[in-house]
């Protein structure tokens, strides 16, 4: 599964996505999905050592306890938007 980039989504009242270090190893990019308050979905890659370099451990001290890396969303938005997904008709 090497050079994948799977899609990590964060809703609208969360600030930051997670990915576990171990699919930092297979990818060659992270893609951000961040709900917007329309219920629509900006969509934006950053580069896995771009990723590397921003990312902070996770405060949990559940099971994801130094497993995951934290990237805000604010880091995000200074990479190319290559989507963006209507929100889900109701």
């Amino acid at each position: 599964m090497a050079n994948c980039e799977p899609v990590h989504c964060a809703h609208v009242d969360v600030d930051s996505i997670g990915v576990t270090y171990k699919t930092l190893e297979r990818v060659a990019a992270v893609v951000g999905a961040f709900e917007q308050s329309d219920g629509s979905y900006t969509v934006r890659r950053m580069p896995k050592d771009q990723y590397k370099k921003l990312m902070k451990d996770t405060r949990s001290k559940g099971p994801s306890r130094k497993k995951v890396g934290i990237v805000k969303k604010v880091e995000f938005n200074s990479y190319p938007l290559i989507a963006t997904v209507p929100a889900w008709e109701k």
